[in-house]
């Protein structure tokens, strides 16, 4: 199963080969929210978010996978937008639009209880809602971040630590927004990397700081990365020992980064590709989720471009997808079937260029001789075959974007590879 890992996008590892989604509940009818987080917690698998209903059932905001169906856990009485089990403890940062506060909720498995106070926005625009977007642990305590500036009667902003008693200020907190928008400080998403936490959000500085947008800080101080972004980020996390970031930014001081950005350890740099366009400006249609394995990009089939995912976790043979709009939510699996072909010898390899490739393709083996190929979009619909003639495959009338070619030997063998038609 591939090593994945969620941003805006997703990041993957291993071999590319034909999946399919199954939607488990979708719509309005069963479902009546945004599916925001999954967590597994004691073997059982728990979702939360912006609904009350999941899959026919009622649920409240905190529901539990019980074979084939869900049910309700926990009576968390707010909305849930995020889960992280510390301690085996399953925790829930609440997200509930048109309160007064929220707060941090535990459930051990069968009792609920908030920790601590709740936040609170004091003194900002009358329409903030006092939100917790994320929870982490970090250096053997809990930290929660969000849109607030006072946790019960201290001034806490927008991130927040758990002393084992109490909330307390994280390094003086964050502060600030974006020019022009609304004051929301919009600490969406940490992670935890090579000891050190990373916040992404709306916010302009970090313990007096100005880092706009992204901050790290050190278990001591907060530090800036470069000059942080022009845009909200909305995410941040790491993958093969680098980190990357995603959001609505375009800039990072200076250097074109549209909507993902990998740090190269002193400064923001394009990963290869914006908003689905790779540097050679060629444009990859997906729906939502894609995986980047530091090379290539793979659309998991084309994703689910009606809808907005942000949940996802291991499943099976595969994930499982929550996400959904407004006043629904939505549930799919995502299986990656076995190669339908065999690989080929790991002691010699298959060589196809160029890749990219604008009109003839060449396959060459110092071993075997390709006598056939059929060639197959990401939804694995077969769009052109025939049999190799100078070990060439005219490509030239494909549209532009990224295929699957299947090879066929004169003894039999076959092979799975992928290339790019520009």
């Amino acid at each position: 199963m591939r090593s994945i890992l969620m941003l805006t996008a997703i990041m993957m590892s291993g071999y590319l080969s034909h999946a399919q989604w199954t939607p488990l509940c979708s719509g309005t009818s069963g479902n009546n929210g945004f599916v925001v987080d999954f967590e597994y917690y004691q073997d059982s698998l728990y979702a939360t978010g912006l609904f009350t209903r999941l899959c026919g059932a009622n649920t409240g905001p905190l529901a539990v996978q019980e074979g084939d169906e869900w049910t309700g856990a926990g009576a968390i009485p707010r909305d849930g937008h995020a889960l992280e089990v510390i301690d085996d403890v399953l925790h829930v940062a609440t997200y509930q639009f048109a309160s007064d506060s929220n707060y941090v909720f535990r459930y051990n498995g069968s009792i609920t209880s908030s920790l601590g106070a709740g936040v609170f926005c004091s003194g900002l625009d009358p329409a903030a809602t006092p939100s917790i977007y994320d929870i982490i642990e970090y250096d053997g305590q809990i930290v929660a971040s969000g849109d607030f500036n006072r946790v019960g009667d201290k001034d806490i902003s927008g991130i927040m630590r758990w002393t084992g008693t109490t909330w307390d200020s994280l390094g003086g907190g964050l502060s600030g927004s974006l020019p022009g928008a609304p004051p929301i400080i919009y600490a969406h998403n940490m992670h935890v990397f090579d000891g050190d936490l990373y916040v992404a959000g709306n916010f302009g500085m970090a313990g007096g700081k100005t880092v706009n947008r992204i901050a790290r800080w050190d278990g001591t101080e907060w530090w800036e990365m470069d000059a942080g972004f022009d845009q909200a980020a909305y995410c941040v996390g790491s993958y093969a020992g680098i980190l990357y970031a995603g959001g609505q930014f375009a800039d990072a001081g200076g250097t074109p980064v549209k909507c993902f950005a990998r740090w190269n350890g002193s400064s923001w740099e394009s990963p290869g590709f914006d908003e689905v366009i790779l540097d050679d400006g060629t444009i990859i249609p997906c729906g939502s989720v894609i995986a980047w394995d530091g090379d290539s990009i793979y659309t998991f089939d084309g994703g689910v471009g009606d809808k907005d995912l942000e949940a996802m976790a291991p499943y099976g043979e595969g994930y499982l997808f929550g996400g959904g709009a407004f006043g629904q939510g939505y549930i799919a699996e995502w299986t990656e079937p076995e190669p339908p072909l065999s690989i080929e010898d790991p002691a010699t390899s298959w060589n196809l260029y160029p890749d990219p490739v604008h009109d003839l393709l060449y396959v060459h083996h110092d071993h075997f001789t390709p006598v056939a190929y059929n060639i197959s979009n990401y939804s694995g619909q077969s769009i052109q075959s025939g049999h190799l003639q100078f070990n060439q495959v005219p490509v030239g009338n494909l549209p532009v974007g990224m295929y699957f070619i299947s090879i066929l030997t004169e003894d039999g063998q076959s092979v799975v590879k992928m290339f790019m038609k520009k």
